[in-house]
């Protein structure tokens, strides 16, 4: 008898230079597409949003377990979210894979990117075709540019919580982030609650966001909590990936 290898089923099994990813997550077989273009050193410029990284992988596994790390407010709405017309907000979607488990678990989610990732994000939201059409009519594709971000989206949406994944790489990027997208989300919505999984790459853009983090927390105005991720061994560098949580204190 001869041994086959434990991996068609596996959401570990590892096809990163797939440009199909298929995972188990969520109780749904999910698939996200992958623009492999590469430059001499790595992927092209404008691509690293579209391929999926470990910190989205990571997300994705957390929110399919409903994983006790995560806040509370955040697990509730991926059980309430729809009887609620709460929505989950997703920044850097890239492909999109935490958003739809998102969607599975039972949250309406808008998906979030650049005007130009958003083709490519489409896609690979489209490339699920099989889920009931109830979890595909959950998930809304939007751009948002953190720099100059859409108003109307940004603040007139009843978000419960926010969720991205390997956010923080430039420091003029990071900066946007946090004041100009994330600290007025913060301040219109008291009790918002937002969970960022990133991997620990010593990057100036992660020193940025942190930094602001720790000012904002020590004038009051906001709380936030960093935890290491547990090991898990099927997937790459599982060590060296931390979850940010980041709660609003009250309007501005």
């Amino acid at each position: 008898m001869s041994l086959v290898p434990w991996r068609f089923d596996s959401p570990y099994a590892d096809e990163r230079n797939s440009p199909v990813r298929n995972f188990c997550l969520a109780g749904h077989r999910l698939a996200i597409v992958q623009d492999l273009t590469s430059g001499p050193i790595g992927p092209a410029e404008g691509t690293t949003g579209r391929r999926l990284w470990s910190a989205g992988f990571l997300l994705a596994n957390l929110i399919s377990k409903s994983a006790d790390c995560l806040p509370a407010e955040l697990r509730r709405s991926l059980s309430i979210g729809r009887q609620r017309q709460r929505q989950v907000l997703e920044l850097g979607a890239g492909c999109g894979l935490p958003s739809l488990v998102c969607a599975c678990r039972g949250a309406q989610v808008v998906a979030t990117d650049s005007a130009d990732s958003l083709p490519h994000l489409r896609r690979s939201i489209d490339a699920n075709a099989s889920l009931p059409d109830q979890t595909k009519t959950s998930i809304e594709v939007a751009a948002l540019d953190w720099a100059n971000p859409n108003k109307e989206l940004l603040l007139g949406r009843d978000w419960l919580a926010v969720i991205g994944a390997d956010l923080f790489f430039d420091p003029a990027a990071s900066a946007a982030l946090f004041d100009l997208t994330l600290m007025p989300l913060l301040q219109s919505r008291p009790g918002l609650v937002c969970a960022f999984v990133f991997k620990r790459r010593g990057l100036a853009g992660e020193a940025e966001f942190l930094d602001r983090l720790r000012q904002a927390a020590g004038d009051g105005r906001l709380e936030w909590s960093s935890e290491e991720l547990q090991p898990m061994p099927e997937f790459a560098d599982p060590s060296q990936h931390r979850l940010v949580t980041v709660r609003s204190k009250g309007c501005g």
